[in-house]
Formats: C-alpha cells, sequence, structure tokens
C-alpha cells in the first residue's frame, strides 16, 4: 500500500486537525503547507499553519498567499512561519474529492517562506549543503 505522505509535496496545502494544542499554539482544524513531506520512515510531515490575512500580519514571520484559487482557499491568506509543527499524517484531513491536498502554493512564495524559515532559524550559508 501506497503511504500518504508519498502523495504530499512540500508547496501543497492541506487540512490539519492541530487539536489538542497547548498556550498560544494555532488549534482548530485548519490548512496548512507543506513544507517538508516526510523524508524519514515515521509518517510524519512538516507543516505551517495558514491563517487570515488581516492585514496586521506584515512582520517577518508571515509570507502572503497571493493565489488564493490555485492555494485552493477562499480568503486572503499568509503562512504562519513562526508555528512550524510537525505531525502525524493521521491528522490530515482529507476533502470532498478523498485527497489530503486542496492547492498549491507557487515557487515564489515557497522561496519566500524557506527564506522565513531560514532567518528565524538562524541558518546561514555556511549550513546548507551543496
Amino acid at each position: 500500500m501506497e503511504k500518504i505522505s508519498s502523495r504530499i509535496e512540500a508547496g501543497d496545502i492541506v487540512r490539519v486537525d492541530l487539536n489538542p494544542t497547548v498556550g498560544h499554539e494555532k488549534r482548530k482544524e485548519r490548512f496548512c503547507l507543506v513544507v517538508e513531506k516526510g523524508c524519514s520512515h515515521l509518517d510524519l510531515i512538516i507543516v505551517l499553519p495558514i491563517t487570515e490575512d488581516t492585514g496586521k500580519r506584515g512582520n517577518k514571520l508571515y509570507v502572503q498567499i497571493a493565489d488564493l484559487k490555485q492555494a485552493g482557499l477562499r480568503k486572503p491568506s499568509v503562512v504562519d512561519c513562526y508555528q512550524i509543527r510537525t505531525v502525524s499524517i493521521e491528522r490530515l484531513v482529507k476533502n470532498k474529492s478523498g485527497s489530503f491536498a486542496s492547492g498549491k502554493v507557487s515557487e515564489d512564495v515557497m522561496f519566500e517562506v524557506r527564506t522565513r524559515l531560514a532567518l528565524l532559524l538562524d541558518i546561514g550559508e555556511e549550513h546548507i549543503a551543496s
């Protein structure tokens, strides 16, 4: 049987049940951006939650999603780069068509997300393998 994580790619938008949570963690069932599709033998993926763009999220922690239709989203949205989560694929919620991915972000958005993650995690070029 094919692993679910093999059908998911970095850049995909998936719906994830993030409950239960503690403190200020993003909660409830919400869309998330897949930033790593599970390179280990564990059924885990690394995601960033997506939240509504209220116009107040203009700092270095958020990346705006410009093409909402391609992403499968309806409201102006941003990727919250600060709330990195490794989640079990059992937290993924299938959409009406039976798929896990509802859409995808552009390469430009992925580049900006990766840049923000590198800044947040203090990853310099000297740490990146060629």
